[in-house]
């Protein structure tokens, strides 16, 4: 039978979970901007047809549907199969895992096709909560860019905008957080809409060169990968499915003739520091605690 995973540690506070001060923050935009004068999304909620204010308020519900599902839909290793070939051994959670899932020093777990603990969702994104992840991102940009566009409908037909914006000193902080905002949902939305079509993870790129499973690959070559169709239907289904991934083969065996030249120096680096401390052990250190 496989080992009783450990409980998680417990940590000093930090500043890896903002959930709640996400959940704030929003649901008190919707508000404040909903009935803030002058807007379209005003005019909307207060006339006798409130198309527009219900399109908005629909986005922004599913957005948050997604949000609580991305939350609270963990992807934990919860326990060692009993066939552990091919599985790699977690010290700190003292249990087999299989590739690509690593362990979340802010969870104190295991997460399974890990891809970075969000501060904004208190949790990390995985194999289960990660295609939600990606939803709420794409589905908060739609909605941000809404909002971005009522804002300039709103400068535009002021009949004095210098006296509104002297006046408004509330609504142009607020035109402020929605464009940082805006970069910021779009970047992010676009960056894990290229993961997903690459079957690729943030972990997995940020530490590609020190992960056993993808050393010996450059970063330019995933061995996950089955294109990009294939790799977004399988981002999709992969936590109702439980999918799995194996071990990749040496590139030799796919007839990659790989040279020094296709790695990175830091690759070589770590190799260096490798040989470093097999001679010169110290205190337990992992790579996941720097991410």
């Amino acid at each position: 039978m496989g080992e009783k995973p450990k409980e998680p540690t417990k940590r000093k506070p930090v500043m890896h979970n903002l959930r709640n001060f996400n959940i704030m923050i929003h649901m008190f935009a919707i508000f404040y901007y909903t009935l803030y004068p002058g807007t379209r999304m005003h005019e909307s909620f207060i006339s006798s047809r409130p198309y527009y204010f219900l399109f908005v308020l629909a986005i922004y519900l599913y957005t948050y549907s997604f949000f609580g599902i991305a939350c609270f839909k963990t992807s934990w290793v919860t326990a060692s199969p009993d066939n552990v070939e091919g599985l790699f051994y977690c010290k700190k959670c003292k249990m087999y895992i299989p590739c690509r899932a690593a362990h979340c020093k802010h969870c104190g777990r295991c997460v399974l096709r890990r891809d970075h603990h969000c501060p904004w969702t208190g949790c990390c994104i995985g194999q289960n909560n990660h295609q939600y992840f990606l939803a709420y991102l794409m589905l908060n940009t739609i909605y941000v860019i809404c909002v971005f566009q009522d804002i300039i409908y709103t400068y535009i037909y002021q009949d004095d905008i210098i006296h509104f914006v002297f006046f408004h000193p509330d609504f142009i902080i607020m035109t402020a957080l929605v464009i940082f905002s805006l970069f910021f949902s779009a970047s992010m939305a676009s960056t894990h809409l290229l993961f997903a079509l690459g079957n690729r993870t943030t972990f997995e790129q940020v530490l590609s060169y020190k992960l056993e499973y993808l050393r010996k690959y450059p970063p330019s070559i995933n061995p996950f990968s089955y294109g990009p169709i294939d790799n977004f239907i399988e981002f999709c289904q992969m936590g109702h499915y439980n999918i799995t991934w194996d071990v990749p083969p040496p590139p030799e065996e796919l007839g990659l003739n790989l040279t020094k030249d296709d790695f990175p120096p830091k690759y070589f680096k770590y190799l260096e520091e490798l040989e470093e401390k097999a001679k010169n052990p110290k205190p337990e250190e992992t790579d996941e605690d720097q991410f």
